[in-house]
């Protein structure tokens, strides 16, 4: 929570004591007044916030979902199931003991109505960043994509940009072989190296994803 909006609840609570303790009934109705002004001065200013930015700073994409789940008010099975996955799964991804595939991303970001973009980086490419009420990661990404693409729209991108397979790995500080991997279908890269890939390679992540370039919708 923001400096402003903390600042703003001590004030509150203070006079609300205040208020409380005061024998005066016309004191403790010109406090109770004050409260109710500075209730509404902080409504205005956490309205006026992202909805995650003040918290995700230093967050990893497994601390993103568990966030983005919880508000919704989604247990791990109810994740799960939107996926078509096992809970244990989404357990996983939040404790740190695996990361989600590529392929996985954009359903991610469907089922907990968030910018792909956020959930990779804890970066929005828009200026209400992270998730929100609208979804920002339009479900009609998904429909007829064939995410196996995504190791040829690897190598485009790489071949495009005039760079040894050993070059990109070095870039995005991935293993030996595994971008020929990813170009051969062999494997599909994980969560964590998507938004690498795309900077190094001047792509959008969308078109990493996906093949497509969407423009979202803000009506």
């Amino acid at each position: 929570m923001s400096t402003a909006s903390l600042n703003a609840i001590k004030q509150i609570e203070t006079l609300q004591v205040e208020a409380l303790e005061s024998c005066s009934n016309s004191a403790k109705k010109v406090l109770l007044e004050i409260a109710i002004e500075k209730t509404q001065a902080l409504k205005e200013i956490i309205n006026n916030q992202p909805l995650f930015s003040p918290y995700t700073a230093g967050l990893t994409i497994g601390d993103r979902i568990q966030l983005a789940r919880e508000s919704l008010g989604m247990s791990h099975d109810d994740l799960a199931e939107k996926l078509d996955i096992h809970p244990g799964g989404v357990l996983a991804w939040e404790d740190g003991d695996d990361q989600p595939m590529a392929g996985m991303v954009i359903p991610l970001a469907n089922a907990l109505k968030c910018d792909p973009m956020w959930l990779l980086t804890g970066e929005s490419r828009h200026e209400s960043s992270g998730c929100a009420e609208t979804p920002q990661a339009p479900v009609k990404v998904t429909q007829g994509v064939d995410m196996h693409g995504i190791g040829k729209r690897i190598r485009k991108a790489r071949v495009d940009k005039r760079m040894y397979t050993e070059e990109l790995e070095n870039a995005i500080s991935a293993d030996e072989g595994e971008v020929f991997r990813w170009e051969t279908e062999k494997t599909v890269p994980p969560a964590l190296y998507i938004d690498k890939l795309a900077k190094v390679l001047d792509v959008s992540v969308t078109w990493l994803l996906t093949g497509k370039e969407v423009e979202v919708s803000h009506g």
